[in-house]
C-alpha cells in the first residue's frame, strides 16, 4: 500500500471534522495521494483541487512575485510561500509545503473544528511526509 495515502487516511481518521487530505508534487504537479470520504468528492473533482493548489504555490502571478523578491534582495531564485490557508462557509483548508521536498500537504477540516487545531495537525503530520517524497527537480 502506497504509505502517502495511508498517511492521508490516518489524518483524516484522526479526529472528527477532518474531511480530506492530499499530498501534491509541487514540480509536476501530480496527485502523489489523496484521501477522503465525501461521496460527491470525484476523481475528477479532486484533481483540480489539486491543481488549484499547485497553482496557489507555483502559478504564474506567484512565480512572478518570487522573481521579483529574489531579485529585489540580489538573491537566487527561491521560492517565499510555505503555508495557505483559507476558508469556506463550511471548511478550513490548509496547504503547506513540505520542508526539503517538492510537496504539499493539502488538509481540510470542518469549520467546527479549531482553526489552530488544524494547523497542529498538519504541521505534525509533515514529518510523516517527507521522506516518502521525491526529489525536487533542480532547473
Amino acid at each position: 500500500m502506497n504509505p502517502l495515502w495511508e498517511i492521508c487516511h490516518d489524518l483524516v481518521h484522526k479526529q472528527p471534522g477532518h474531511i480530506a487530505a492530499g499530498i501534491l508534487d509541487l514540480d509536476t504537479g501530480m496527485t502523489l495521494a489523496a484521501y477522503h470520504e465525501v461521496a460527491y468528492f470525484t476523481d475528477a473533482y479532486v484533481e483540480m483541487l489539486m491543481d488549484a493548489s499547485a497553482k496557489m504555490f507555483r502559478g504564474t502571478v506567484i512565480s512572478r512575485i518570487d522573481d521579483l523578491i529574489s531579485a529585489q534582495q540580489g538573491r537566487p531564485f527561491e521560492r517565499h510561500l510555505e503555508e495557505i490557508y483559507f476558508r469556506t462557509s463550511r471548511t478550513h483548508h490548509f496547504l503547506c509545503t513540505i520542508p526539503e521536498t517538492p510537496a504539499a500537504l493539502i488538509f481540510v477540516a470542518s469549520i467546527n473544528i479549531d482553526r489552530a487545531l488544524g494547523w497542529k495537525a498538519a504541521t505534525n503530520t509533515l514529518p510523516q511526509i517527507a521522506p516518502h517524497c521525491p526529489e525536487p527537480i533542480h532547473e
